[in-house]
């Protein structure tokens, strides 16, 4: 049986070559029943996922401010590196402003991207203000 690390030597030694062709890496990976899987079986680990808070971008949220143009700062801020975790700490934030859509009739508080996730610490609370609608 080939193990990782001749496969690893010899296709260092000869890959560009073309003289030997040799099995994919997962392949070499032992079956879950022998003792040694616990020892090779690969981990998998995740990117570094990005947390915004929604005060760094000015939300007070004191249930007097339009907090919504800061919060959708943030969001905005997430959509340009591809997601992440919207963090909103313990308070009131005013939605009291809105943001026309692309139907005549249509219009949205906050907009929020894909692969955004909104985590409200206990004691955060979005209130919607009579002029947002």
């Amino acid at each position: 049986m080939l193990t990782k690390a001749l496969y690893v030597f010899l296709a260092t030694a000869v890959w560009g070559v073309g003289l030997l062709a040799f099995p994919r890496p997962e392949k070499l990976v032992p079956s879950a029943a022998s003792p040694a899987a616990a020892q090779t079986t690969p981990t998998v680990t995740s990117r570094a996922v990005t947390v915004v808070n929604v005060t760094a971008f000015g939300a007070k949220g004191d249930g007097v401010t339009d907090d919504r143009p800061a919060i959708q700062a943030a969001i905005d801020a997430l959509t340009a590196k591809q997601g992440g975790i919207l963090r909103i700490p313990k308070g009131t934030y005013l939605l009291n402003s809105y943001r026309p859509g692309a139907h005549p009739w249509g219009f949205h508080n906050l907009l929020v991207g894909s692969r955004i996730r909104i985590e409200g610490e206990p004691g955060a609370t979005l209130l919607q203000g009579e002029r947002g609608r």
